[in-house]
C-alpha cells in the first residue's frame, strides 16, 4: 500500500489520554448496582482484540462523578502486569488504573488505532521492561507513535484486517471441530485410555 500522506503521530495527537481509577469500595453505594461496565485487565483478551459491551464487574451511577468515564469507541489498553492487551468500548465505561484509554479524534477510526496498537505489542514490551511487574505511565503510553493514514485509508485497512480476522475465526473453529471429531473417533475405536488396558 502506498505511505504517500501518512503521519506518524504519538498517542496524545490522536486523541485524549486518560488513566483509569476505582471508586472508593469503602463506599457501598458506588457498587450497589450495575449501571456503568467497570474494565479490569481480565475483561480484555490477550490474543486479538476486545469488543468490550460487559463486564464482570460494574459501578453504579453514584460513582460516575469519581470514576472516569468513556465514551463509546474509545480504546483501552493494559499497561501493568500483562501489558498490551488491546480493546474498544463499545458502550461506555469506565476502567481501573491499570488500563490506561485513547478517546480518539473525530478523524481516527478507533479500530485501526487498535489494530496498529496491536501490532506494536512489542513497543509496550519494551518500555515496561521492568524486573517484577511491568508498567507504562501515563507518559510513556502518550508518547508511543505510530503512523496514521487519512480517514478513508484507514477504513479501507480496517475493512480488509476484519474479513482476515473473520477467515480466521472460521479457520480456528474448523480445527477445534476436528480436533473434538478425532478425539471422538479415537474414544469409539479404543474406548477410554484410563479405564480400557
Amino acid at each position: 500500500m502506498n505511505k504517500e500522506g501518512w503521519e506518524v503521530k504519538k498517542l496524545s495527537q490522536i486523541g485524549t489520554i486518560v488513566t483509569g481509577n476505582t471508586p472508593k469500595t469503602s463506599i457501598v453505594e458506588n457498587y450497589e448496582s450495575d449501571d456503568i461496565c467497570f474494565v479490569k485487565p481480565g475483561d480484555i483478551i490477550a490474543d486479538g482484540i476486545s469488543l468490550i459491551k460487559s463486564t464482570e464487574n460494574y459501578i453504579s451511577e453514584y460513582a460516575r462523578t469519581q470514576a472516569r468515564v468513556l465514551p463509546k469507541g474509545s480504546i483501552l489498553a493494559t499497561c501493568i502486569g500483562i501489558v498490551g492487551k488491546i480493546a474498544i468500548l463499545e458502550k461506555e465505561a469506565a476502567t481501573n488504573q491499570q488500563i490506561n484509554s485513547i478517546i480518539p479524534k473525530k478523524d481516527t477510526n478507533s479500530k485501526f488505532i487498535s489494530y496498529a496498537l496491536y501490532g506494536a505489542r512489542n513497543t509496550f514490551n519494551h518500555i515496561a521492561n521492568a524486573p517484577v511487574v511491568p508498567i507504562i505511565n501515563k507518559t510513556q503510553f502518550s508518547s508511543i507513535e505510530i503512523p496514521i493514514p487519512l480517514l478513508t485509508i484507514q477504513n479501507q485497512i480496517v475493512a480488509e484486517l476484519d474479513e482476515l480476522n473473520n477467515i480466521l475465526d472460521k479457520k480456528r473453529k474448523q480445527l477445534e471441530e476436528l480436533d473434538t471429531l478425532a478425539q471422538a473417533t479415537f474414544y469409539d475405536m479404543f474406548g477410554d485410555p484410563v479405564l480400557n488396558d
